[in-house]
């Protein structure tokens, strides 16, 4: 754009200097004179003009190298989002692969869980059902004991009553015999 207007700039003074030249109404030393300041001063103007596009080409040249370097950041910039993206991805699929893996660890947990406490409640129902077996099949001993006791009480009192009776009549005959004899 500076380049432009200065081209243009030039272009606009060569016109006047040329129709300031040949305007016959002004003196021939007056336009010299004129024309050499004129000159003087577009030389001064290039001057400083080419130290501003040697400054601007510098900038430039340090703005190309920032542009460059910001771009080599940039793309280093994408390529580490790229893996992280990457590394995020994998990291997702470990994740959900670890959330199953661990659902199914608790879930056969819990089935492992239920069976213990089924298998428990079921040997807890047996275990309760033998005592009750064995304190029914007690109750029946303890009642046939009492029984037998009943009944070996009563034979023993049998038995002493017969033994009793025995022995009466033992002595009976024993005192029947001696009458018999001493008869």
């Amino acid at each position: 754009d500076e380049l432009k207007r200065v081209r243009k700039a030039c272009k606009e003074a060569i016109k006047e200097a040329k129709a300031y030249a040949e305007d016959e109404s002004i003196k021939i030393e007056e336009r010299i004179a004129s024309l050499y300041a004129r000159l003087e001063q577009s030389l001064v103007d290039g001057k400083r003009f080419e130290k501003e596009t040697s400054v601007n080409r510098n900038k430039a040249d340090i703005l190309k190298k920032d542009i460059e370097d910001a771009l080599s950041k940039l793309s280093a910039a994408k390529n580490l989002s790229a893996r992280l993206l990457q590394q995020n991805k994998l990291l997702e699929a470990e994740k959900t692969a670890m959330l199953e893996e661990n659902k199914m660890i608790s879930e056969s947990e819990q089935n492992a869980r239920q069976q213990l406490t089924e298998k428990f409640n079921s040997t807890i129902s047996e275990v309760r059902e033998q005592m009750e077996k064995q304190k029914a099949e007690t109750e029946r001993i303890q009642q046939d004991n009492e029984e037998l006791k009943a009944k070996f009480a009563d034979f023993a009192k049998q038995f002493k009553e017969s033994e009793k009776d025995q022995k009466e009549k033992l002595i009976s005959k024993g005192e029947t015999f001696e009458t018999m004899e001493k008869r």
